[in-house]
């Protein structure tokens, strides 16, 4: 019964051990990685999510699903709204920079620049947006010269991005021109606009579809594994305790029955005993 006892008492402080064991080193894992993490750069490129241009001389059009237009005249102005949804940003987020990627597919003027206007704008919905309820242009972030046919990369100022949000830009010129500037829209395969951001934090999940970050990745497996380690304790002793049976054969014993001889066969001659009424040789009654 007392070994009983101290071999339930021992398994019980295996299964104690084996639990803490399980919450304690992912977290001591965890301060260590904590301590031990630094300011890193990185960027995060964002595609443009919806977008469509408007056209004074046709106030109640919608221009979405098509190449974006720029031009600016006395008869005819046209502009063009993007939208881009910036996430999946951490918290501790430091923005550095943040650039404005888009491709020109046509320029009327071959051998001068032409000026592009780079605004801030508020919400808009791509199917229904006309020249009549385009949102006002807010913030100017910057004005570059177009100057070839290419792919741009403009670094953006008062851009406002200070973590995960919607950044609405409208595109314009002050230029006189009749024909406008051509850019290639998010339905392109190869030159959609896109906006970059970059920024520094202590730590970022780089997976596109976010996974669980390592830390927290040893936290729940630790106590997962201690359970585990427990459960397999416990089964060993139960299995420990367990009879094992063995069948063990013997070989049958024969009794023979002690014969005495006591006359012979007076036809043959053979051994008799008291019991023979006829002899087993011969066959003659004795």
């Amino acid at each position: 019964m007392r070994k009983t006892r101290n071999k339930r008492s021992t398994s019980l402080l295996l299964i104690y051990i084996a639990i803490n064991l399980g919450l304690i080193l992912p977290m001591g894992v965890s301060n260590a990685l904590t301590t031990n993490r630094t300011q890193n750069e990185y960027t995060r490129t964002f595609t443009c999510n919806k977008d469509a241009y408007v056209d004074s001389s046709n106030p109640t059009s919608n221009y979405a699903n098509a190449d974006l237009e720029v031009s600016n005249s006395s008869y005819r102005a046209r502009r063009s709204y993007l939208s881009f949804e910036i996430q999946d940003l951490p918290s501790d987020a430091d923005i550095k920079e943040v650039t404005f990627g888009l491709s020109v597919k046509f320029l009327p003027y071959d051998d001068h620049t032409v000026p592009l206007d780079i605004w801030k704008t508020t919400y808009f919905d791509e199917d229904i947006v006309t020249w009549e309820n385009c949102p006002q242009r807010t913030v100017l972030m910057i004005q570059v010269d177009i100057a070839e046919n290419k792919r741009w990369s403009i670094p953006l100022e008062n851009h406002g991005i200070t973590g995960n949000l919607n950044l609405y830009i409208c595109l314009s010129t002050d230029l006189d021109n009749s024909a406008p500037i051509t850019f290639d829209s998010r339905d392109d395969m190869w030159n959609p606009p896109r906006v970059a951001v970059t920024f520094e934090a202590l730590s970022i999940d780089e997976s596109p579809n976010g996974t669980v970050d390592l830390v927290i990745f040893l936290i729940l497996l630790g106590p997962i594994g201690g359970i585990g380690l427990a459960i397999f304790l416990m089964v060993r002793k139960s299995n420990k305790r367990k009879t094992s049976f063995s069948i063990v054969y013997q070989e049958p014993r024969i009794s023979q029955k002690s014969v005495t001889i006591d006359q012979f066969c007076g036809q043959c001659g053979a051994p008799l005993d008291s019991t023979n009424v006829f002899c087993p040789s011969c066959g003659k009654k004795q």
